[in-house]
């Protein structure tokens, strides 16, 4: 009798048995799903569990075998021996249809026919969109794509500049591997990678640490596709597209990505705030600061800011408000604090009025942006050791496109906060930066900005000027954004 595949031997069994799917996944444990996926031959077990899985099977079809006296008609039909240990035969059945599943699905690495020779980066940028737009990429859960090579490597062959194609909405959970021996040597990639982190924003991204390589680089999209990719000594790039199901899923598995999160140097995370109250307490606990704001000036907030951001919220939450008075007043209205306000940024927060305070959105009304322009002055005035300085757009900053990716740094920790408003809802929020050298070379990247000539510093005389120099103007903003939209708002 000819092996058949493990997901054809596996719903042999189950009819043989008349065992529902239900009951098996009850005995062995797993949920109902992947015996669906088992015996549909969309996914194989863990090779790390194929062993115990099959012998929990085997002592299930043999207790029932056995029960119902049908032991000569299953070898027979199984063309198996008639031993004393059924279980035992039948879980060395599973074994060796497993095995004959990996090894007929192997050939095809070498034998795709999706294998393509590419001149750049960018084909393949552009071939994975088109996957990726094949795929049902409606559904609400976040997927997992794993870019198992360095984003340098993905930089020089100019491979992000493929992705225009790709659904901005699109949930996925995203893992790229970053070499940081290369990235120290070249700043430029800060810029490229932080574009990415800014534009991608309803990605949830996890970068990791790897090492450069010319050969065994792999994009995957858990459970659809991987393009397997070798850079050639003439700057071609050989593609190959394996959507074999065994095949994705060992890769899988050999990603490890529970590992990749605990080595990772950046990782997402919902909040901190609420439920780790320590980190802001260690976080605000320094007196230097350099904050890069896209998302609004939540700082040198004006008090009746605080006040009616308390009026709006539960008694539970209205705590939390004080506790960011308290810091804001006492911690960061008296320390060396560096703003870099992007203008774009400064434009949207006068028109709309909208910020990020932690864990709330929150809209001042016009007459709270008037009172926040006075009070931003007057802090200036009280400690020269604030600065505000205005980014203007160009090719030589990273804000040609829109940003919506703040930055935040005690000069000892850092991070990212996403604007609100335009991720998914349920999205991660922030960027935690775990490794202290990247750390570092984000922090040195965003100073490095404010020495471009697109940057302008401001003390407080020269901010009054500016002030007094654009009022009608910023008059008029904020008389327009009055009409159009109601008082003050908060979004929780």
């Amino acid at each position: 009798m000819e092996l058949l595949s493990y997901a054809a031997t596996l719903k042999a069994l189950l009819h043989f048995t008349e065992t529902p799917s239900t009951q098996l996944a009850k005995y062995v444990e797993y949920d109902i799903s992947y015996i669906s996926k088992w015996t549909n031959g969309v996914k194989l077990p863990s090779s790390r569990s194929i062993d115990e899985i099959n012998t929990k099977m085997g002592r299930y079809f043999a207790k029932l075998i056995i029960e119902h006296h049908r032991e000569s008609e299953f070898c027979s039909r199984f063309a198996l021996r008639n031993s004393d240990d059924l279980a035992f035969e039948i879980s060395q059945h599973l074994n060796a249809a497993y095995r004959n599943s990996i090894q007929k699905s192997t050939p095809l690495i070498e034998s795709m026919p999706h294998t393509v020779l590419m001149t750049s980066g960018q084909n393949m940028g552009q071939l994975l969109c088109n996957l990726l737009n094949q795929k049902d990429i409606s559904i609400s859960e976040p997927q997992e794509l794993i870019f198992y090579n360095d984003f340098c490597m993905l930089c020089d062959v100019d491979f992000w500049s493929g992705l225009q194609d790709i659904s901005l909405d699109m949930p996925l959970n995203v893992y790229i591997g970053l070499n940081l021996h290369r990235i120290a040597e070249t700043p430029n990639y800060l810029g490229q990678l932080y574009t990415i982190l800014n534009k991608y924003i309803s990605w949830d991204v996890t970068i990791f640490p790897i090492e450069s390589t010319q050969s065994n680089n792999f994009i995957l999209y858990k459970n659809k596709f991987m393009l397997q990719y070798t850079f050639l000594p003439n700057k071609d790039i050989l593609c190959t597209c394996i959507e074999n199901a065994a095949i994705l899923q060992s890769v899988y598995e050999k990603c490890a990505i529970e590992k990749l999160k605990q080595a990772s140097l950046l990782h997402s995370v919902k909040t901190f705030w609420q439920f780790d109250p320590g980190y802001r307490m260690s976080f605000y606990s320094t007196k230097t600061f350099f904050f890069f704001l896209t998302n609004g000036m939540e700082y040198l907030l004006p008090q009746e800011v605080f006040d009616n951001l308390q009026k709006q919220l539960p008694t539970e939450e209205k705590f939390i408000i004080e506790q960011l008075r308290t810091t804001w007043n006492e911690i960061v209205n008296t320390s060396q604090l560096h703003i870099v306000l992007p203008f774009s940024s400064l434009m949207e927060y006068l028109e709309t009025g909208y910020i990020d305070l932690t864990e709330f959105q929150y809209r001042l009304s016009a007459s709270e942006r008037y009172a926040h322009i006075q009070y931003v002055l007057k802090q200036l005035e009280r400690n020269t050791s604030i600065s505000i300085g205005i980014l203007t757009s160009s090719p030589n900053t990273i804000h040609s496109e829109k940003g919506n990716l703040s930055f935040y740094s005690n000069y000892k920790t850092s991070f990212f906060k996403k604007n609100s408003r335009v991720i998914p809802v349920g999205q991660n929020t922030f960027y935690m930066i775990d490794d202290s050298h990247l750390n570092q070379l984000f922090l040195n990247f965003f100073q490095q900005l404010t020495q471009t000539p697109q940057y302008h510093e401001y003390n407080r005389d020269e901010l009054t000027q500016k002030y007094e120099l654009y009022k009608p103007f910023i008059d008029k903003i904020l008389n327009l954004s009055s009409s159009r939209l109601s008082d003050t708002a908060i979004y929780h």
